[in-house]
Parts: structure tokens; sequence; C-alpha cells
């Protein structure tokens, strides 16, 4: 999952680190993906798969 967000990541110019983390309590909901922006502030994401990080992460940072 690492390798798939820093590469989408990558895709969209941005350079901004992937951190790891332990359970945060919605241990049913992992993988978890947390995104934080100025337009939408922190959001958690649950159930994310490798194929879904391209387009989470276009649609979370899109400009308004």
């Amino acid at each position: 999952m690492r390798v798939a967000l820093v590469r989408a990541l990558a895709d969209l110019g941005m350079d901004t680190p992937v951190g790891v983390t332990g359970c945060i309590g919605l241990c049913h909901r992992e993988p978890l993906v947390e995104l934080t922006s100025p337009a939408l502030g922190r959001c958690l994401y649950g159930d994310v798969t490798e194929e879904v990080v391209p387009a989470l992460l276009a649609a979370h940072f899109r400009e308004e």
C-alpha cells in the first residue's frame, strides 16, 4: 500500500511524506489512509486498496 501511495503522489507532482502507524481503533476498516489538505482538512478513508489509491488522491487533492 505504501508504494502505491508514494507512486500516486509522485504522479500528482506531490513530494509528500508517507508514514505507517499501528491500529487506531478502526482495525476492521484497514487499510486506512489519512489525508490532509487545505480544502478538506484531515480525512480518514477506510478499506483502501492499491487499485483505488490514484483516484482517491486525485479526488481528495483536486483543485477547486
